[in-house]
């Protein structure tokens, strides 16, 4: 298995290192007893706290690689990620361990900044799951705070239904307009049945809608189905649901993971620093905007590139650079 070091810049390595360690625990005991320079083996004390800070990072690290590897989760996972997070830190905030306590306690602002708000459109993905639906989001936020949760499922319950209308409005008007009118003008038999198709979906509409129908059917087993391919079940029950398939289709393409800044934004290593650290919406904005207004300007003298000029003023902190033209252009800003 070998040992992994630990790396200040990356948090997910403490968890590696300790998974290591805490495997080779009796090696480093022995190590202790034979070898009489090595002095740093951990006493029995720190070893079971190695322990619980493991546990604890565990979680963590298994949605980092679900959310940011390279086989990219379908919408579905979204809420359910979000969800794990929050109650975890909820449950080691009450520990009876100060460090794990305290380590809880700082990650939890972190989390309220970023991810104390669901998605409403993301949280409508766990619905479209058949293995979930709107219990499972009520099971989640009576986890969480049971004097909110009716309210909040209310709330995702009218979304999630006013959405689906707009995709009946906008798809049953398409298919009106195409079966209106025969070839060259001319009204066919299969003109006809086109018609009654149109008329009988109208007719089922008004009764059930299909995500009535689909929230009445019973729920898979989560058990039986925990690797479940979302978007091969809406595509083999698109004839059933054609306008919700649809619906299903747009929510579970949205990307709930992140990507490496180069390969969202061609400045992106420019306003991000070689740590990756994290920047608000507002501060990268501003950043980006200086960008525009500093390469508006026009350069007349050979210089070093843009690109040199930019990792030059942002990585340094300062505005200077060899260019006269882009340090007059600054005196303005």
């Amino acid at each position: 298995m070998g040992l992994r070091m630990d790396v200040p810049t990356r948090w997910n390595s403490t968890f590696f290192m300790l998974e290591c360690a805490i495997k080779f625990r009796t090696a480093f005991v022995h190590y202790d007893l034979v070898e009489m320079g090595y002095i740093y083996c951990p006493s029995e004390e720190e070893w079971e706290r190695g322990v619980k800070i493991a546990k604890f990072l565990k979680p963590f690290a298994e949605m980092t690689n679900l959310v940011s590897g390279s086989e990219y989760p379908t919408a579905n996972l979204y809420f359910i990620c979000v969800w794990r997070i929050q109650l975890r830190l909820f449950e080691e905030m009450m520990c009876e361990d100060e460090v794990i306590s305290d380590m809880a306690q700082n990650m939890y602002p972190k989390f309220e900044k970023y991810w104390d708000s669901y998605s409403i459109v993301l949280a409508m993905a766990v619905v479209l799951d058949p293995r979930y639906k709107f219990e499972f989001v009520r099971f989640c936020y009576n986890k969480i705070d049971s004097h909110t949760t009716e309210g909040k499922v209310s709330f995702l319950k009218g979304k999630l239904f006013s959405l689906f209308q707009e995709y009946v409005d906008q798809y049953s008007t398409h298919d009106k307009d195409t079966t209106s009118v025969g070839t060259n003008g001319t009204h066919s038999f299969t003109d006809d049945i086109c018609e009654y198709d149109y008329y009988r979906k109208r007719r089922n509409v008004s009764k059930k809608s299909e995500l009535d129908l689909y929230l009445e059917e019973p729920d898979f087993d989560p058990k039986e189905h925990q690797v479940l391919d979302i978007l091969e079940y809406w595509r083999s029950n698109r004839s059933r649901y054609p306008i919700l398939c649809k619906m299903a289709r747009d929510i579970m393409s949205i990307p709930i993971t992140t990507v490496a800044s180069e390969s969202a934004f061609s400045i992106g290593a420019k306003v991000l620093t070689k740590y990756r650290s994290t920047l608000s919406p507002d501060n990268a904005q501003a950043l980006i905007c200086s960008r525009n207004w500093l390469f508006g300007y026009e350069v007349q003298s050979e210089g070093p590139s843009d690109d040199q000029l930019m990792v030059k003023f942002f990585e340094d902190g300062t505005s200077e650079t060899r260019d006269p033209s882009i340090v007059d252009g600054m005196e303005g800003i």
